[in-house]
């Protein structure tokens, strides 16, 4: 883990939100309102035949160092005082990165 949230402090999980499918729930209301709107006969595109779906996956580029000291004194001191393990790992990942 370097320097995420904890799952469990996360807005969507403290909604129970953190597995539900977001996209695809939206979808769904989009295509409500363009019913509502009076285009009950709009069928959706699916371009990879019904029932598959294609994937888009990124990364977080946050720039060429992987920790600044400031991160890195603040997840020492956030794990120290606060117990906060995932900002302890955060600390101890981003050591070698000093190196």
């Amino acid at each position: 883990m370097y320097n995420q949230i904890n799952p469990q402090k996360h807005p969507l999980f403290k909604k129970g939100l953190l597995t539900t499918p977001l996209l695809e729930n939206n979808a769904a209301f989009l295509l409500r309102l363009l019913h509502y709107a009076g285009m009950p006969n709009f069928k959706g595109f699916e371009p990879w035949g019904p029932g598959k779906y294609g994937v888009c996956m990124t990364h977080d580029v946050d720039g060429p160092r992987l920790l600044t000291l400031f991160s890195m004194l603040r997840s020492f001191l956030f794990g120290s005082f606060r117990r906060d393990t995932y900002e302890l790992s955060s600390f101890f990942h981003g050591l070698p990165a000093l190196f």
